[in-house]
């Protein structure tokens, strides 16, 4: 089996509805999918058919009617009503929301412009994870851990992926969803009592979240925790799903991201409040994990 992307552009503008509560209709949205040109004959692992953003410019509601894909939305405004299945949900910015196939979903908002990143994806691999991800309610949400933003590429920037019709960009596009939801089924399992971070794990995690401007070595990190950085790296690599250092430089394009998106501050002023004081560094490594430096991020999020 081949997809192709002139089959997701039909399904998906086929599934779209929008209706204005307001006269303004003329500016009511802009829905800017890119759609994956590179090959797979694997059904089976995870593909991202397209991606991209919506941005609602009027009160309106968005409707998306049932489709093949499964869906992940990273919900990009503070606030608005998401409908699924007779059930009604405030979402809030940051709030990452995954769906099954077929899932028929209505946003519903008076707060403008409203926007959202979303990713439409299949493989038949993951459906034994996603069923246990949405078993309960028949969606997921959960807010979004800092450190797993960079890694969704339904973001500015993910039309070089999806465009690119190399093998690499097919296992780097999968490599980033696995991570996010290795991260989603921790947290659930976490929350129903059936999994818990060794202490040393958690420990890690809390120093990098909390003191993400200062660096940490494995060796400094492994003095405060009394666990070997073999051991150590391997333990927190398994439990969250990327290495302790990798994990902190995502925490770092987080912040920095949110900074861009609501500050004027200068690149330089911002890689040095994100622990990278190195502005070239600061560039090369946003790049390497976003696909866009900061400036056409910030320039990106002004359209």
């Amino acid at each position: 089996m081949e997809y192709t992307p002139e089959s997701a552009q039909i399904i998906l503008n086929e599934a779209y509805t929008i209706q204005s509560f307001s006269d303004h209709s003329a500016a009511l949205a802009d829905q800017s999918f890119f759609f994956s040109n590179y090959k797979t004959s694997t059904p089976e692992l995870l593909y991202v058919h397209a991606g991209g953003k919506v941005t609602c410019l009027a009160p309106a509601r968005l409707r998306l009617a049932s489709i093949p894909y499964a869906i992940l939305i990273l919900c990009l405004s503070e606030k608005c009503n998401f409908h699924f299945d007779g059930k009604e949900l405030p979402l809030k910015e940051n709030d990452l929301l995954l769906l099954p196939p077929n899932a028929d979903y209505l946003f519903h908002t008076m707060q403008t412009p409203f926007s959202y990143e979303i990713c439409f994806f299949s493989g038949t691999l993951f459906f034994p994870q996603l069923l246990e991800l949405t078993a309960k309610d028949g969606y997921c949400l959960q807010q979004l851990p800092p450190a797993f933003g960079p890694a969704l590429r339904a973001l500015p920037g993910i039309e070089q992926l999806l465009a690119a019709p190399d093998a690499d960009t097919a296992l780097y596009v999968s490599t980033g969803l696995h991570v996010i939801f290795s991260s989603l089924i921790h947290t659930c399992r976490a929350k129903d009592g059936k999994l818990r971070l060794p202490e040393h794990v958690a420990m890690v995690k809390q120093i990098l979240e909390d003191d993400y401007q200062n660096p940490h070595s494995l060796d400094s990190l492994s003095e405060f925790t009394g666990v070997s950085k073999y051991r150590l790296c391997r333990d927190f690599s398994d439990c969250i799903g990327i290495p302790p250092q990798k994990y902190l430089n995502q925490i770092r394009i987080a912040k920095a991201q949110q900074l861009l998106r609501t500050t004027s501050l200068t690149i330089h002023e911002i890689g040095s409040l994100t622990g990278m004081d190195n502005t070239n560094h600061f560039i090369n490594m946003f790049k390497k994990n976003t696909g866009i430096t900061p400036l056409q991020f910030r320039q990106n999020c002004k359209l």
